[in-house]
């Protein structure tokens, strides 16, 4: 539920620099996964299980105590027209207005835009946690120690941090569009995938391992953010919701996964190739429609520009 509140909080905070902000918001993950391993190891070591989990309960409660000060920012209210009397309506015109925008917000589902992230979503959610789940043993089986598999991960998780800033902050300044760095995300990250099996020298891995955790990083970011850019702050929450939870779905198949492929041919080569094929496949359908929406708005930009042209050629010639 977090996962899902805290970007629409976010979103609805955020404008100019939504994507340094989103990327902010995830970059505590990263954060987190240096700090509480070696936290619980040490709590556990102190006060037990009970006791170390006792403990993370109460450090985590402190959330609730800032999750208070994330009311809606009053310029949004006024953005958005709404009316201070509107609370003074009977709880029936009340629930009749719920009802309406729960249905203007379900209309996400009439977008053609919103299947596309959502599958992108989930070649992305299903390489992340194929990648989180069998990268120690491939590289064992590749001969390199589990220590030192460990260590890359981490430095991965470094290169994870810094990819949560540094594209976003380019979509930020209008370098690049949203739509156009979750498309090459998404395709840096087909290449990655697709490569990872063909590697046997250690160095390479490593350094592929570094650049799926820059990709990682990056485009967890940007879908909220895409979503946000499609649909409006309005919609992006029950849009995000939706989308994760399709995701969501693969845990029921992910397991028998692994274990057909680890079974039948006793490595995950072609488990990370089917990773870089549906990410590849995500990449080919965002080239396809922000092609589609450039030659609209070249024809929307010509629908315009002609009835223009029309009326000056008739005041030329009276």
């Amino acid at each position: 539920m977090v996962f899902i509140v805290a970007p629409t909080i976010v979103s609805e905070h955020f404008v100019k620099n939504l994507g340094l902000a989103m990327g902010l918001n995830y970059a505590g993950v990263t954060a987190a996964l240096f700090v509480f391993p070696k936290l619980l190891e040490y709590l556990v070591a102190g006060y037990g299980l009970h006791g170390a989990l006792f403990i993370c309960g109460a450090i985590t409660m402190n959330g609730l105590a800032f999750s208070i000060f994330t009311g809606r920012p009053t310029w949004r209210v006024v953005a958005a027209g709404e009316n201070p009397v509107s609370t003074k309506l009977p709880p029936k015109a009340t629930e009749a207005e719920r009802s309406h925008e729960l249905c203007h917000a379900l209309t996400v589902f009439r977008s053609p835009m919103f299947y596309l992230i959502m599958y992108s979503f989930n070649a992305y959610c299903m390489s992340f946690d194929l990648y989180m789940s069998l990268f120690v043993d491939f590289a064992s089986d590749r001969g390199v120690t589990v220590a030192t598999a460990l260590s890359v991960m981490a430095a991965g998780a470094v290169s994870e941090g810094v990819g949560r800033f540094t594209l976003p902050m380019a979509v930020d300044r209008s370098l690049i569009t949203n739509n156009v760095a979750l498309m090459l995300t998404l395709g840096a990250e087909a290449v990655a995938f697709l490569m990872l099996p063909f590697l046997h020298n250690h160095g390479l891995i490593f350094a592929v391992v570094i650049v799926i955790g820059f990709i990682i990083g990056t485009a967890i970011v940007f879908f909220p953010v895409t979503l946000d850019y499609y649909f409006g702050h309005e919609k992006m929450s029950i849009a995000f919701g939706i989308v994760v939870a399709s995701a969501g779905l693969q845990s029921f198949v992910r397991p028998s996964l692994i274990g057909h492929f680890r079974d039948r041919g006793g490595a995950y080569d072609w488990l990370f190739i089917i990773c870089g094929v549906v990410n590849v496949v995500a990449a080919a359908l965002w080239m396809v429609a922000l092609a589609w929406e450039s030659s609209r708005r070249k024809s929307m930009a010509l629908v315009e520009i002609t009835p223009a042209c029309a009326v000056i050629t008739k005041t030329i010639s009276n």
